[in-house]
């Protein structure tokens, strides 16, 4: 299994995906509205390369697409696209930080400072731990 880091952004009502940070000129990118659609574009575009003009890549040549995980780094707009579900007030009250300032990073209206990111991300992992503690019965 090999893991590559896919960065997430969403725009104009798409997700779009890129792999950064290996050697050479190509970085695969690929585009969904979904997670689903946006991988499988991704893996395509590696699929494609190395089948043409990326035969003789000391990098991507060894890669099969059939043995990616991606890693997945979401940007605020994104994450909060494909986890719709999650309470902003929540969230914003969690990590320390204003809601309604959380709802323009979510929009794409402002962006957040790298350390603000950060309460951000600490908060959803939280969040994730105490789901993950949860049991529920009938």
């Amino acid at each position: 299994m090999r893991t590559l880091e896919l960065i997430v952004e969403k725009q104009d009502g798409h997700l779009w995906g890129r792999v950064e940070g290996h050697p050479g000129d190509f970085m695969p990118t690929g585009q969904g509205k979904t997670m689903e659609k946006l991988c499988r574009n991704v893996k395509d575009s590696i699929e494609d390369y190395v089948a043409h003009e990326g035969k003789k890549d000391k990098f991507w040549s060894k890669i099969s697409v059939n043995e990616i995980h991606f890693h997945v780094q979401y940007d605020l707009q994104a994450f909060f696209h494909i986890f719709s579900f999650l309470n902003l007030t929540e969230v914003a009250k969690i990590a320390g930080i204003n809601r309604s300032l959380l709802n323009q990073y979510t929009a794409g209206i402002k962006y957040p400072s790298e350390a603000t990111a950060k309460k951000i991300g600490d908060a959803v992992h939280q969040i994730a731990r105490e789901m993950g503690q949860v049991s529920i019965y009938a």
